[in-house]
């Protein structure tokens, strides 16, 4: 009974301090998102690229897995140039840059390929490598261009707890309540995951562009504004 006195005298100081340790809480989470998401920077030196093309990096080739009938690609599969982009589902920036990929794969209309690679980062995004699990279900049961559409789905702003995934497939036509614990599925995301730290990936979205032809390549952290990716494409095309 003391106790529920208590409780009731001070119940706006409580409501307050609890607050105060949610907002606290948040703030830390956005700071620890934005230094790990923002531009990905800090491991490869830049090298003096175009000024206009922040944060651009020339990259072996050697480091980037090529793309396969394996990967889920948006246009032409035979341009010469190509856009690898390591992305996470619950990733803000990752949503911008989504929007901003595929403007330019139309802008380019057949010359750029655009390949989606999972990177989900766990630590701040708990349900991001679960999304890229059922994403690729659904290319797996369906095809590629149902991967594109249930991707956009979720940049949209579906649900990702597993059965609200679920359902949004099954409103695709596509199944993937077995195939979300199916080894190959989670393989494939392991793979992406490998790949983008043999490439040197440190955040979301990670980019690289590839002239297929020279066998130049780019490294671009961040999600960079429609026309700066033009331009880095362009330059690569001389």
């Amino acid at each position: 009974e003391l106790f529920m006195n208590y409780l009731k005298k001070n119940a706006l100081l409580i409501i307050i301090m609890f607050a105060l340790i949610f907002v606290s809480f948040q703030a830390g989470s956005m700071y620890k998102e934005l230094t790990l998401l923002r531009d990905g920077s800090g491991i490869l030196p830049a090298l003096g690229l175009d000024d206009n093309v922040p944060g651009a990096q020339a990259f072996n080739v050697d480091d980037v897995v090529p793309i396969t009938d394996r990967d889920n690609v948006m246009g032409n599969r035979d341009a010469k140039i190509s856009l690898i982009e390591y992305s996470d589902y619950e990733c803000l920036y990752c949503k911008t840059f989504h929007t901003t990929a595929e403007r330019v794969v139309a802008e380019f209309d057949g010359e750029v390929k655009w390949a989606y690679r999972h990177f989900p980062i766990e630590s701040i995004h708990p349900n991001a490598k679960g999304t890229a699990i059922a994403a690729e279900c659904v290319r797996e049961n369906g095809s590629n261009d149902l991967f594109w559409t249930f991707t956009r789905e979720v940049f949209d702003g579906a649900p990702q707890d597993e059965a609200s995934l679920i359902s949004v497939a099954a409103n695709l036509g596509v199944d993937i309540t077995s195939c979300v614990v199916n080894e190959e599925s989670v393989g494939k995301v392991e793979d992406d995951i490998a790949s983008a730290f043999k490439a040197g990936i440190t955040g979301t979205p990670g980019n690289i562009l590839l002239n297929e032809d020279t066998g130049e390549a780019v490294l671009i952290p961040g999600a960079l504004p429609q026309a700066q990716l033009t331009q880095a494409i362009e330059n690569l095309m001389k």
